[in-house]
């Protein structure tokens, strides 16, 4: 995979140098051994991709002279693209929310971003994807949208966590070391009967999360009640968090809670007139300007200290470069603040 990504990237390479150097049509490229060194590569690399850039009457070779410009190649006409697949169900309206940064981010390196939103595998996707050099994935991802998307032939990793690392490598947030930590520290500050707000029982993150809370619970050989969980929808989050205010709050020492659930929870508390007063622990984003509690001592959040999508494409900049190696999975720890 990351041989595709790096022939593709010294494509780009090699076209920016001729750019730079204001060849015309019919002039002599630098020598191999000149473009080798400048461009800091292997000649088997140099030349696999000169090759491809033959096949497309870009250059032309000449035995015993070398390489000769077919086509003529104006500086910035044409920029390295970098695919984010955003596999969406039919109802979600809504555009990711990192994109203006991990926009710039790219920017800042000569790299266009192509957001893609999809539902299904279609041509338009396909054709989409053909015009760039490597794929970020996200969303709701199974075996059915990795088959297919494998047929693209693209060096592709996906964001967010998910239960195919084998098949398709990742970056994603330690939710379940996120949990872990914020029940831990509950456990430390003597709670001893601890509730859960979670996501959705579809949403894999979710299931990672119960991981975490229920690990540490077993550790400190704390007694739990399936009625203390509450697995928390779109379509019913009020009515699911209600409950769980009226019938389960008052027992309890402390709650974990999901993101998505930490301020629908603020709200009902306010409408209904209750004060938590309990201790509550929110495993967050990848910054700290979530939790914006009245009773702030009360409050504790685990952190993700990276934006996942530059974080992302920061993972696959560095393997094209050689500084790393794609691994199966490579996650983004949290801190407590």
């Amino acid at each position: 995979m990351i041989k595709v990504l790096r022939y593709n990237q010294t494509k780009l390479n090699i076209l920016h140098e001729i750019a730079t150097m204001n060849l015309k049509v019919g002039d002599m490229l630098p020598s191999e051994r000149t473009l080798a060194a400048k461009l800091g590569i292997s000649m088997g690399t140099l030349r696999r991709s000169l090759a491809e850039l033959e096949s497309q009457s870009i250059i032309k070779k000449q035995h015993g002279r070398g390489s000769i410009l077919q086509k003529s190649i104006k500086k910035g006409k044409k920029r390295n693209r970098l695919a984010l697949i955003h596999i969406k169900r039919a109802e979600e309206g809504e555009l990711l929310p990192s994109l203006a940064k991990l926009n710039l981010y790219l920017n800042n390196r000569a790299i266009d971003l192509e957001y893609i939103p999809v539902t299904c595998f279609d041509k338009t996707l396909i054709t989409a994807v053909e015009k760039c050099f490597c794929v970020l994935v996200t969303g709701w991802l199974d075996k059915d949208w990795i088959k297919n998307l494998q047929l693209l032939n693209k060096p592709m990793v996906a964001i967010g966590s998910h239960q195919y690392s084998d098949l398709l490598p990742l970056v994603s947030y330690n939710w379940k070391g996120a949990s872990s930590l914020l029940t831990r520290e509950l456990i430390e500050r003597k709670a001893k009967c601890i509730g859960l707000l979670n996501g959705s029982h579809r949403y894999y993150p979710s299931a990672l999360i119960h991981e975490g809370y229920m690990d540490e619970l077993t550790k400190a050989g704390l007694e739990y009640d399936d009625s203390c969980i509450r697995w928390v929808s779109k379509d019913d989050t009020s009515d699911k968090i209600k409950d769980f205010i009226i019938n389960q709050l008052p027992k309890l020492d402390a709650v974990v809670l999901e993101l998505g659930c930490y301020l629908p929870f603020l709200s009902l508390c306010w409408e209904m007139g209750i004060s938590p007063g309990k201790k509550l622990a929110v495993i967050g984003s990848y910054d700290n300007n979530n939790c914006n509690s009245s009773d702030n001592n009360n409050v504790l959040q685990a952190i993700f200290e990276k934006d996942i999508y530059i974080f992302a494409a920061e993972f696959f900049l560095a393997a094209l470069q050689d500084k790393i190696h794609l691994k199966r999975e490579f996650v983004i720890d949290a801190k407590l603040v």
